[in-house]
């Protein structure tokens, strides 16, 4: 069972008092409850084939709609944490857009999904 539940930044009373303030400095996401690890001092620890978890996990969509929102309010720095963020089929497109609006992104990662794809994309757009 998740801990967490799908809300939409609307419904956070904070949203509608800053929005379009430029007051937004840095984001946090949590991409996925999901790892490939079972760390003991973790509390994240859905296997990484959970596949209720993974259609509980927000869209590309969804997270493109938060991005713009997000730039809107003078962002500028998105940290992307989990589970193990690289379990995410689309991180790659996560990433991208990140990059490509101008942010600065942190990574979250045990690293051990790290592939020639994802090294070449860091070295392209370091994080």
């Amino acid at each position: 069972m998740a801990y967490t539940e799908k809300v939409t930044l609307e419904c956070f009373p904070l949203w509608k008092r800053i929005e379009n303030k430029g007051l937004l400095s840095q984001v946090s996401m949590e991409l996925t409850e999901r790892c490939n690890n079972n760390c003991v001092h973790c509390y994240i620890n859905l296997a990484a084939d959970d596949k209720e978890a993974n259609k509980k996990e927000i869209t590309f969509q969804e997270i493109r709609n938060i991005v713009d929102k997000a730039a809107r309010m003078g962002c500028l720095s998105w940290h992307l944490t989990g589970g193990e963020p690289l379990l995410r089929e689309d991180f790659s497109d996560i990433y991208l857009y990140l990059k490509r609006k101008g942010m600065r992104v942190s990574l979250f990662t045990n690293a051990t999904l790290i592939n020639s794809e994802i090294a070449h994309l860091f070295r392209k757009y370091p994080p």
